[in-house]
């Protein structure tokens, strides 16, 4: 291994050990031993190794999948299947079937023709029908879920009559005759036994048909959950023709989507093909956009041509024929389509950038990695990013971390070696769509270094140490943007190519084994193997104890220092249009917390305020607040003049929100950035309107929810704003007749809603993307149930308990307690656990999974009720007729650490609770919330500093709590004040009521952001009108109270450097900074 010290290597030969010979000898310890089979995820293994350290191996594709709940390691070994007329893979979630001899099947093709130019709509546009013959030579099918797509290559007999777009109608009995080519297996490499068990020879096969057509052969590749399809035109001849293949698709239905490729969904009954949902959960597969690239490695993007049909369809593969006839074209050229059964399947991105071409993207499908500098494409850098890292147990000590790379071309001017240096990025990047341009920052000084020279035409493995980085990746997951390899000498012209995880085995002799791949090796500290038992006792700052049952002994694993941050709503930032949002003032708020060393900014819920201005009721749990897009940023896009913002009124007091006045004249000013948005976008490249690519982008990866929310919000528009369960018949049961003539007749509206959330999301990763670099994490929230009327409820169905007319049977709330009588009466439809059982919790995965991609922790509210919950008849007027039940408990946490790893969840687990929540609690190990304002009513509350555990979070009052002066002059009992008085030595301990009356509110305050400093908590967040001592003004939400909350808001230049100076000072007392 060549490391950060590799000039040392050249010690002189009378020392006994070389900094070779050491590595060689600990490498040797580190050899693999076995598997540990049950610590396997989908894209890791973890194996023992010969000196006692454990080695987790992350593979940039799926390894295993999920097979009667284990995970079972994919087998794409190709064998003949038991009729003998096909190939099939041994086992994975994907089953292939490729054709041993293909047939060719005569069929004749009754053809609907449309003009697709001039009618957008195809099942309106009709005008003639023909005949054609033509032949299949039947290829392949893959098989996922029930769902079986079929292929085969179209030979064509006669032209069609008119060259006009058509679509499939039907197919008349076929007549079959045998094709003279033989479906022929790439040999296998043979293995030693280590490599059997870190590498993947089973994870990849390939085979071919050798002329299929003339001049033309045909590959299969299978790799990890992917079936990639190479035509290989081997003479320019046989680019002349017309590749077009026939899938049968039964069930499922083909869109088109705007990055080119293809997806196949399922079909639902009650809807027809064309408004099946694009979404995770709903596409079964996809066929990438294809791709060419000829002998010289050069590439070009080829388009499909897709004539639909029920269940059957024709792919034809456009390419551009002045580039496959150049004469400089150096063939063979290989056409490149791809079937997953996944849209994005890889953990590893990887990607190059060049500056001479600087604004292009050469990651995705791009097969190589460069790295130096050559002719072609001047300075090339490549940068790497392992999404998923896999899960350590606790306390792990990471030895070493190593990333591996293979390299199996060379160039430089001189013929000799240059030198590699490996670097943390610290900018977020995308693998499609980096370039040179906006390639992200990293470090200067380098992780590692690295001599890359003449293989001789052999892939040579290259291994890059970066313990450090990974290290730090898994104490701050939110750092981890990957790693940077540049040349150290970028004026030199010499470079190298590395395999990227896009590579096809068996290019150039290369295999899956030759993918890039991270090893982390670690060692347990709990002293023994994992089946010994151990008894867990915390300990406060000395972190936890581990007394091993087995042997008595006793270990401490602390794993972070404490850590502070700040309560602050986006709402409540200052600025001129009426309420908080992501602009400037929002980033003048980083800086502050950056200066006052917190690490996290705590926010309430992102989602559009509803009933009672609350976040915790909302019209969707997916989209978010249009009132937080910066006003100032779409004027700068041109969508807004300053004339417009200043005629509108935004409320007569800046300290306050007045929803009324908002929401008038913020959605009027969101409208007019909209219509300024569709002029500017207007006769774009022929079309009526032709948005930006970032804009179709951002349609297609919130699809899932996004269609739906627009929709919802049009029809809520249309029926002035009323709740759904009061809309006519046809839209309140989604009929979907009715909602097409809906969509058809207001897609300028429903436009309008995903505009919304396009700019919001464009202004909230921008503004998160500043915290982030400023090493300050965002903190979010959730609410546990969705609010009655918000789309969630509206397209649910049996997500909850439903009637027998389709209504909510049962709603949620509180039982009757001390405070009320009659109990507490929420409204919120309950989830019906048995469904969301069956379905893996789908919706529960796809709901966290969007809040993790908006915040980097996530608190969820009332998290009780995923024990326990009280579920009241929905026809009740009171909350006593309610009865307990139970929840998911620790099945729905395990599907979602299953789908999405370790969470960074906090659960506010505050009231009166069962010994089940506690235990709920302890067994997701998610911290809990400790609350000062509510340690001090007698007794030795849990909430006392001194009871609190270090897995928790303290604060001192949360968004439902007064503000501590507040709290100390006007809401504390006269016991609470004593019992706090003394507990805080700000009197005697038994003060009397003139005593404690003497106590000053700002010594009181004081005292208590103290005491929350001063907790074991791994945690402290402090609500920011603590931090400016403010009163009852400042009070966010009162809890029952109908009207006035959520108003606050600070005054301009509350953020002040003296400020941020106080705090900083303060938490570096308690090493909180």
């Amino acid at each position: 291994m060549n490391g950060v010290n590799e000039t040392n290597k050249t010690n002189t030969s009378n020392e006994l050990f070389t900094a070779d010979k050491i590595e060689a000898v600990k490498q040797e310890g580190r050899s693999l031993v076995r598997e540990c089979i049950k610590e396997r995820s989908r894209f890791s293994r973890v194996f023992e190794t010969k000196n006692g350290e454990k080695a987790a191996v992350i593979y940039p594709k799926a390894v295993h999948f999920k097979k009667d709940d284990a995970w079972e390691a994919i087998d794409n070994t190709l064998v003949l299947s038991k009729d003998q007329l096909a190939y099939e893979n041994a086992q994975g979630r994907m089953k292939v079937r490729i054709a041993r001899m293909p047939k060719q099947t005569d069929h004749k093709k009754k053809m609907m023709l449309f003009n697709l130019e001039e009618h957008q709509n195809a099942r309106s546009a009709l005008q003639d029908q023909t005949e054609e013959k033509s032949g299949i030579i039947e290829l392949a099918s893959v098989e996922k879920d029930g769902f079986t797509i079929f292929w085969g290559l179209k030979t064509q007999e006669e032209k069609m009559q008119e060259e006009k777009p058509a679509m499939l109608s039907q197919m008349n009995a076929p007549e079959v005759t045998a094709v003279p080519v033989e479906f022929k297996l790439n040999s296998i490499h043979p293995q030693t036994a280590e490599e059997k068990l870190l590498k993947l020879s089973k994870l990849s096969s390939a085979g071919y048909f050798r002329e299929i057509l003339p001049g033309m052969d045909i590959r299969y590749r299978l790799e990890s959950e992917v079936v990639k399809e190479e035509i290989i035109l081997k003479k320019k001849e046989a680019a002349t023709e017309t590749i077009t293949f026939v899938m049968k698709h039964p069930g499922l239905s083909m869109h088109v989507l705007a990055d080119g490729s293809v997806a196949l969904c399922r079909m639902f009954a009650q809807e027809a093909k064309d408004t099946a949902e694009i979404s995770d959960e709903n596409a079964v597969f996809f066929l990438d956009a294809p791709i060419l690239f000829d002998k010289n490695g050069e590439i070009l993007k080829a388009a499909y041509q897709i004539e639909k049909g029920q269940g059957i369809s024709e792919i034809t593969i456009k390419m551009d024929a002045s580039w496959l006839m150049d004469e400089g074209r150096a063939y063979p050229v290989t056409v490149d389509p791809t079937v997953r059964i996944e849209k994005k399947q890889t953990t590893i991105d990887d990607a190059f950038v060049r500056s001479k071409d600087p604004s292009s993207s050469y990651g995705y499908n791009f097969s190589e990695l460069e790295v130096g500098k050559n002719r072609p494409y001047e300075i090339c850098r490549t940068f790497l990013k392992f999404n998923t890292l896999p899960p350590l147990e606790k306390g792990a000590v990471i030895t070493d971390a190593r990333l591996n790379l293979y390299q199996y071309r060379f160039s430089a001017d001189n013929g000799q070696g240059f030198r590699v240096s490996a670097h943390e990025v610290t900018g977020s990047w995308e693998q499609r769509t980096l370039t040179w341009n906006n390639q992200p920052k990293f470090k200067p000084e380098a992780l590692d270094y690295l001599t890359l020279e003449n293989t001789n035409g052999m892939a040579v493995p290259k291994t890059f140490d970066v313990t450090k980085l990974i290290r730090g990746w898994y104490n701050n997951p939110s750092s981890n943007h990957g790693i940077a390899l540049k040349a150290v000498n970028e004026n030199v012209y010499a470079t190298a190519t590395l395999v990227s995880s896009d590579m096809p085995v068996n290019k150039y002799g290369l295999t899956a084994d030759c993918y890039p791949i991270g090893i982390v090796y670690y060692r347990s500290t709990k002293g023994l193997e994992d089946y010994y038992s151990y008894h867990e006792q915390e300990l406060g700052r000395t972190g936890s104890g581990y007394v091993n049952r087995y042997n008595g002994n006793l270990v401490f694993i602390h794993e972070d220092e404490g850590t502070s941050g700040i309560l602050m709503p986006v709402s409540s930032l200052p600025g001129p249009y009426g309420i908080g949002c992501f602009g400037k003032k929002a980033e003048k708020f980083v800086d502050f917390l950056a200066a006052a060393g917190q690490k996290i900014w705590q926010i309430l819920p992102l989602s559009p305020t509803g009933y009672g201005d609350s976040p915790y009721q909302s019209c969707s749990a997916f989209a978010g607040n249009p009132y937080f897009i910066d006003l100032d940023a779409l004027k700068a896009e041109g969508l807004l003049t300053a004339a417009q913002l200043k005629a509108e009124p935004w409320g007569k007091d800046p300290l306050n929100v007045d929803y009324g006045t908002l929401y008038t004249s913020r959605y009027k000013i969101l409208r007019a950035a909209y219509a300024a948005w569709r002029r500017q976008c207007a006769g774009r490249h022929g079309c009526a309107h032709y948005y930006p690519d970032a804009y179709y982008a951002f349609t297609l990866e919130n699809e899932g929810w996004l269609e739906d929310y627009a929709l919802y919000m049009a029809l809520k528009t249309a029926n002035g704003m009323k709740s759904w369960t009061q809309w006519p018949r046809e839209y309140r049961k989604r009929e979907p007749q009715a909602l097409e003539a809906f969509k058809a007749e207001n897609e300028e509206e429903i436009g309008f809603w995903k505009f919304l959330q396009y700019e919001f999301s464009i202004q909230w990763k921008k503004l998160k993307a500043y915290a982030n670099a400023n090493n300050v994490q965002i903190l979010g929230d959730i609410p546990i149930y969705v609010s009655a009327d918000s789309v969630d409820a509206w397209v649910g169905g049996p997500l909850f308990e439903l009637d027998a007319d389709g209504g909510f049977a049962r709603v949620a709330g509180c039982p009757p307690d001390y405070f009320s009588a009659d109990g507490q009466l929420w409204g919120n439809p309950l989830y019906n656990w048995p469904y969301h059982k069956q379905t893996g919790y789908a919706w529960w995965i796809q709901r966290v999974r969007h809040a993790l991609g908006i915040y980097d922790l996530l608190r969820i509210d009332h998290f009780r009720g995923f024990d326990t919950y009280w579920a009241i008849p929905a026809d009740s007027t009171t909350a006593k007729t309610g009865k307990w039940e139970t929840g998911p408990r620790m099945e729905l946490f395990n599907a979602l650490e299953g789908a999405l790893g370790k969470l960074p969840i906090i659960a506010e687990d505050l009231g009166e609770l069962f010994p089940s929540v506690r235990e709920l609690l302890a067994d997701s190990t998610f911290p809990g919330m400790k609350v000062l304002q509510f340690a001090f009513g007698g007794g030795d509350s849990e909430y006392l500093p001194h009871n609190h555990v270090k897995n928790s979070v303290v604060y001192p009052g949360t968004h439902d709590n007064t503000t501590l002066t507040a709290w100390w002059d006007e809401s504390a009992s006269a016991k609470e004040k004593a019992v706090a008085a003394a507990y805080l030595h700000l009197t005697g301990c038994q003060p009397t009521a003139k005593e404690v009356a003497a106590v000053r509110t700002e010594a009181a305050r004081t005292a208590l952001l103290r005491a929350a400093l001063g907790s074991v908590a791994d945690r402290a967040i402090i609500p920011m009108a603590d931090w400016l001592g403010l009163g009852e003004e400042a009070h966010l939400n009162s809890p029952g109270k109908l009207g006035g909350n959520w108003s606050w808001r600070a005054a301009d230049g509350f953020d002040t450097a003296a400020l941020a100076k106080r705090i900083l000072a303060e938490c570096a007392v308690y090493c909180r900074t």
